[in-house]
């Protein structure tokens, strides 16, 4: 058996835990601590262990204090007790070190899907996770009361949204000797090691989407806090695509969003003074998910429709943005990615702060579209509206299905338009262009002539504008090629393929793959061998 002595400056004395630099922490963790050091560095699987009576001795500390710290090993594997015989210490199945993570916010659907990656990283390398909250108001000696462990086994990654906090608890826990890393919450100016994604880079993958998409006039949502490092990046990022783009309407519209307040929230209530008092716009760009569904909510309560009168973007991906209605675009973080990069960091025996910036991905769902030919009258939507009027003079049934809104005439005949008109005083009028008997646009001329309040939206079957690209594909995808053989047959990735399918669908008013195969057919657009 070891003599304990030899691990202290001085045999015979009880030996100073208190140097292990753990003093800011309960006796008891202080004790579990200096016994699992003694564990890892002077004993092999297998060796008995020193008895209770021994350590007591030896540290100086009350019999249940050293019981706690011994049963508290017990749990975790590292010793074994055997009746009769002892305790014995355990290393096959022990973890490599812990892992304590801050986080500010457990509501935060982005920081409880790192969390959960960073448990999976965990999981996968035999280290045990610990979470820590960091309360608003709180100080770094404040929080770190709420950490376990020593340098030698904990190493800690931060992730929280008060950067100022963020800095002092690296500083801090630097100076005690930690090894930590700081994910996601970008500092400018931050000594340790940063793991994150690089916001300019996705800034510039959103902008370019809506830009592809026709849309010159943009504005940035800012529903998180505006002092948070990100933010300042994606803003900067923001109004630099703006001006090497030459475009003039693209204001940043700022929620006033202070540390600490719900970002949707804030959003939600200042969308209408944004919207009222603001250029108007035909995209809104949020610089987190949050703010997206904050304005998304808004248009659908007015009836504004997504995206075919104004498109938002997102950026983080968080899970709700999969099942709002229509389901968000979003500029995507490499979730599984950052968590890896930072166990990375945190394993290496390099103690050189470093940083690591990843690049996002885009994610093309329902509410982003084509630019619409002018923006919408931002002054026009003061308050919520009720279900719209409309009438299609076409005899097509397929506007019924849509929201908030119900269909009070379908004629085939222009002849009628007038004569349905003035019974109904629908609050919109559809018209296709190809009626029979009176032609549509000598009907709509004399709807609008005879009722001055009318307004109507002209349907025709005209090509749609498609681009030379996706005519290229629309004809492969006739074909029943996947994208991946598309991607293959015309040397893009399978993802831009993607992208590009999204619009076309778009473009052809479907809703699958199939749907704009027929469609295409039907239209002419593509013919068949």
């Amino acid at each position: 058996m070891k003599n304990l002595s030899t691990t202290a400056n001085v045999p015979g004395k009880p030996v100073n835990i208190m140097a292990d630099g753990i003093q800011f922490r309960a006796l008891h963790l202080q004790v579990r601590e200096h016994v699992r050091k003694l564990i890892m560095e002077d004993f092999k699987h297998g060796d008995k262990f020193f008895s209770e009576p021994v350590l007591i001795q030896r540290l100086g500390v009350s019999q249940g204090t050293v019981r706690r710290a011994m049963t508290d090993l017990a749990r975790e594997g590292l010793l074994v007790r055997r009746v009769a015989m002892g305790t014995f210490v355990c290393k096959n199945n022990c973890e490599r070190f812990s892992v304590a993570v801050f986080i500010s916010d457990y509501n935060s659907p982005f920081e409880m899907a790192l969390l959960e990656k960073l448990a999976v990283e965990c999981r996968e390398s035999r280290h045990r996770l610990k979470v820590v909250q960091t309360h608003l108001g709180k100080t770094a000696d404040e929080a770190l009361c709420g950490m376990e462990g020593s340098p030698q086994d904990t190493r800690v990654v931060l992730k929280g949204g008060n950067q100022k906090l963020t800095d002092q608890l690296s500083r801090t826990l630097t100076s005690r000797g930690f090894r930590s890393v700081n994910v996601d919450a970008f500092i400018p100016g931050y000594a340790g090691s940063y793991v994150g994604v690089d916001n300019e880079a996705g800034i510039r993958l959103g902008f370019d989407h809506l830009f592809e998409l026709g849309h010159r006039q943009i504005a940035l949502l800012v529903d998180e806090p505006m002092e948070l490092g990100s933010v300042i990046a994606r803003r900067r990022a923001f109004e630099r695509m703006v001006k090497e783009r030459g475009l003039s309407q693209c204001p940043v519209w700022d929620c006033e969003t202070k540390i600490g307040e719900d970002p949707f929230e804030t959003a939600s209530q200042k969308m209408g003074e944004l919207w009222s008092e603001g250029t108007p716009v035909t995209a809104v760009f949020a610089v987190s998910d949050s703010g997206a569904w904050a304005a998304l909510k808004w248009f659908s309560q007015r009836g504004i429709e997504v995206p075919k009168q104004v498109s938002v973007l997102g950026f983080d991906d968080d899970s709700p943005s999969r099942f709002v209605q229509p389901s968000l675009s979003t500029v995507a973080q490499p979730l599984a990615r950052i968590a890896h990069e930072a166990m990375e960091l945190l394993s290496d025996d390099s103690t050189s702060p470093r940083v690591k910036y990843l690049p996002p991905h885009l994610v093309i769902r329902e509410s982003t579209g084509v630019a619409g030919a002018f923006p919408v009258g931002n002054k026009r939507v003061s308050k919520p509206a009720t279900a719209r009027r409309d009438m299609a003079l076409d005899n097509n049934d397929h506007i019924n299905a849509e929201a908030n809104r119900i269909v009070v005439a379908g004629v085939a005949n222009g002849s009628q338009a007038v004569e349905q008109w003035q019974r109904h005083k629908p609050d919109l009028t559809r018209m296709d262009l190809r009626l029979a008997g009176l032609d549509g646009v000598p009907a709509t001329a004399h709807v609008c002539e005879a009722f001055p309040e009318a307004v109507s939206l002209v349907r025709t079957a005209e090509r749609p504008a498609l681009t030379e690209r996706e005519d290229e594909i629309l004809r492969l995808l006739v074909k029943g090629l996947s994208n991946k053989e598309i991607g293959a047959a015309v040397s893009l990735s399978e993802l831009t393929v993607k992208r590009h399918v999204g619009h076309l669908l778009y473009k052809l008013h479907v809703r699958s793959r199939t749907q704009a195969a027929v469609e295409a057919i039907r239209r002419g657009l593509v013919q068949l061998p």
